[in-house]
């Protein structure tokens, strides 16, 4: 799970951050950072010889109905050499 951290350092709660990222259109944004946050590592993680590695992503209702999110996930994924069923969304 995503947890935010604020000004003093203290973990914010999804619950907290998430309703007003979404009520403010910042979602998508959000959810693109995990992506490539997570495909990163995924890429990293893959040169060691970790091959069985599988991420669930829960993403925003706003991402998954905005045409736009799904090109960049195609794109994103086109552009490494994951293993197929690496992330499931």
């Amino acid at each position: 799970m995503l947890r935010l951290r604020d000004e003093s350092g203290a973990l914010v709660a999804p619950a907290e951050f998430i309703p007003p990222a979404e009520r403010y259109n910042v979602m998508p944004s959000i959810d693109r950072w995990v992506v490539r946050r997570l495909w990163t590592s995924l890429v990293h993680r893959s040169g060691t010889g970790i091959s069985r590695i599988r991420l669930a992503v829960n993403l925003s209702g706003t991402s998954l109905n905005d045409e736009r999110f799904l090109e960049y996930l195609i794109a994103e994924l086109s552009a490494r050499d994951l293993p197929a069923g690496a992330m499931c969304f």
